[in-house]
């Protein structure tokens, strides 16, 4: 089929999300941007009520509990019509596969996306892949990839993307940013974005900025949670914001975006979120975040405060055109990590052509 064929023709897409938490709403709207760039028509259905405002367009089942897949299957089939077989299945997380497999309904190709490591570790999973020999299984970096070939041959990498051109309008200019974190400019501002809790070890950065001893510096942690109390000290070069909406759009307030969540993160949103605003990010030299930042980042090489601290001292020192990084910078977002980027893997796995952007 030619690349004017509209949706009608080819088949619609199916995409299911067990909810709209971040980053799952903005993310399904790019994959549903991008099968539109293929010509193709998308149907998103999330499992959980909305968290905040609903996804326009998008089907929510408003269910209360997502363990039963078999009830969310025969909520998902009263909702959506059968008259043909979908031509592709896009299946968010473990739990919207389980329950795509448990419907009525069909398509004649399925992705199932991965979000996370261990995606099989249950033994009920790795019973039901055996039995399906049409699932394609995709991660969202190749690390996620490497841990689902544990137990599926044929996997696939389909990383995380942002809309580059709506997430651009809505960042801030630097002196908006600083006034809505409530900031005064002037101080190298560091930043750590996201919930203060000890998976995310914010209590690291604040140990490795101490070590790094930097001159007219200053660490900003910008969120909430239970380690906000610990963070909060008295330190006059230490800021606590609480829990900002839409931080994405304060990173340039930002001069560099630390991250030491270490190995646990699949991805690294914030990273990518901090290269689309141009500003350098400094995290551990792992899987997830470094494969998103590759030559861009600075990274030190363990979780230890001491090594933190170097990488906070190189940033610090660097000699960086703002400019120039934020040129190379939003040049790989676009090539890797955007709606353009997710409609030629989508092609290149239906065997379409590739839109001409």
């Amino acid at each position: 089929m030619s690349m004017s064929d509209d949706g009608e023709e080819r088949g619609d897409v199916l995409q299911l999300c067990p909810h709209d938490h971040p980053p799952f709403a903005d993310l399904c709207v790019v994959y549903a941007k991008a099968l539109r760039l293929l010509g193709l028509k998308c149907t998103t259905v999330f499992f959980s009520p909305p968290l905040g405002t609903p996804v326009k367009g998008a089907i929510y089942l408003n269910a209360k509990s997502l363990r039963d897949s078999k009830a969310l299957a025969r909520d998902l089939d009263e909702h959506l019509p059968r008259p043909s077989t979908y031509r592709l299945a896009i299946c968010h997380r473990y739990r919207s596969w389980r329950v795509f497999k448990a419907s009525a309904l069909e398509a004649t190709r399925t992705v199932a996306v991965a979000h996370e490591f261990h995606f099989f570790d249950r033994a009920v999973r790795k019973l039901l892949v055996r039995f399906d020999r049409r699932t394609v299984f995709a991660g969202i970096s190749p690390a996620v990839v490497d841990d689902l070939q544990k137990q599926v041959s044929r996997c696939i990498c389909w990383p995380n993307a942002v809309d580059v051109e709506r997430e651009q309008a809505s960042l801030l200019s630097k002196s908006e940013a600083l006034a809505k974190l409530k900031l005064e400019p002037g101080p190298f501002t560091i930043g750590v974005v996201g919930r203060l809790h000890p998976k995310k070890q914010p209590e690291l950065a604040l140990e490795g900025f101490r070590a790094a001893a930097l001159e007219g510096a200053r660490l900003v942690f910008v969120g909430d949670g239970p380690l906000r109390g610990r963070l909060e000290q008295g330190d006059a070069n230490v800021h606590c914001t609480g829990f900002v909406g839409d931080a994405r759009r304060c990173y340039r307030a930002l001069d560099a975006l630390l991250l030491t969540s270490g190995d646990v993160e699949a991805f690294g949103m914030v990273a990518l979120e901090g290269l689309l605003a141009g500003i350098p990010v400094v995290c551990q030299n792992v899987a997830g975040p470094a494969e998103i930042l590759g030559d861009l980042g600075f990274y030190y090489a363990k979780a230890d405060a001491n090594e933190i601290a170097a990488a906070l001292r190189a940033v610090h020192e660097a000699k960086i055109d703002p400019d120039d990084y934020g040129s190379r910078a939003l040049t790989r977002v676009r090539t890797e990590y955007s709606v353009e980027a997710v409609a030629r893997r989508i092609a290149d796995e239906m065997n379409l052509q590739a839109p001409m952007v």
